[in-house]
């Protein structure tokens, strides 16, 4: 058959989508916890309330000195909440469907058009067609996957704003190295997952941590290759233009970078 007489019903396609977002939120073996994590001991693995779900420590916890073991039972005790004013601009945005600040698409309508086999075309012009639909092809299904992810993303701190907090179990390598065993709405996490979480608690910021703060700010706004002092002046210097954003991130896009995440 000629690639113009094969289709696919658009419903059908619909109901790929809806069965694949359901298999990505089923799939989602971890998820933070209401309660804390089991702790970590020189004789057990801990995290999860579940054994069979628990993630050894790698090199065997007998390896794992008092002091790392102690430090990974902290990170598990932190409690974490979801920011909601944070929560309400990014699912603004992303059902806007501007695709504005690495949003997926809300809307796949743009990503599902491909012009008609050139049936009477050249071979170069059938070619070209062949690979335009097999890129576009590509790009559908990374989108989806976007889409799902931050389908799974929304839903989730949804749910966990009414709880007020939550945990994360973590886990080592063989470096020591402490890692959550799920980066959704984790510090280790995405953008999307670390700009929609904070402490549970919060506590005065002091001098020295308003200092990095203001570094971590200046980061966010590409000035991350100057001196630190000068990212602390640009942020006291711009401080006026981020209160404005901080009120109206709709209206004052000073915050969103044209830059595209590979």
């Amino acid at each position: 058959r000629s690639y113009n007489e094969i289709s696919v019903d658009p419903n059908i396609l619909l109901e790929l989508i809806r069965r694949h977002d359901e298999y990505q939120f089923l799939r989602l073996l971890y998820r933070p916890m209401l309660v804390p994590p089991v702790p970590h001991t020189a004789d057990m693995n801990g995290g999860c309330l579940l054994i069979d779900r628990r993630k050894p420590v790698v090199g065997g916890i007998s390896k794992a000195n008092e002091l790392c073991l102690s430090a990974i039972n902290k990170l598990q005790t932190t409690e974490w909440s979801i920011n909601q004013r944070v929560l309400e601009v990014m699912e603004t945005i992303y059902k806007r469907n501007s695709i504005e600040c690495n949003m997926p698409a809300y809307d796949f309508e743009e990503f599902t058009f491909l012009r008609p086999f050139p049936e009477n075309g050249t071979s170069e012009e059938k070619l070209s067609w062949k690979k335009d639909k097999e890129d576009q092809y590509a790009r559908w299904y990374k989108e989806v996957q976007k889409r799902a992810q931050m389908e799974i993303r929304l839903s989730l701190s949804k749910k966990l704003l009414n709880t007020k907090f939550f945990y994360h179990a973590y886990t080592l390598d063989f470096r020591g190295r402490a890692y959550s065993i799920c980066e959704l709405l984790s510090c280790q996490g995405s953008d999307f997952d670390r700009g929609l979480i904070k402490f549970a608690r919060a506590v005065p910021q002091t001098e020295r941590g308003m200092y990095w703060l203001k570094v971590h700010v200046a980061n966010l706004f590409d000035q991350d290759k100057i001196p630190f002092d000068d990212r602390v002046k640009w942020v006291d210097d711009n401080m006026d233009m981020l209160r404005r954003v901080g009120q109206d991130p709709y209206t004052n896009k000073e915050w969103i970078s044209d830059k595209k995440k590979k």
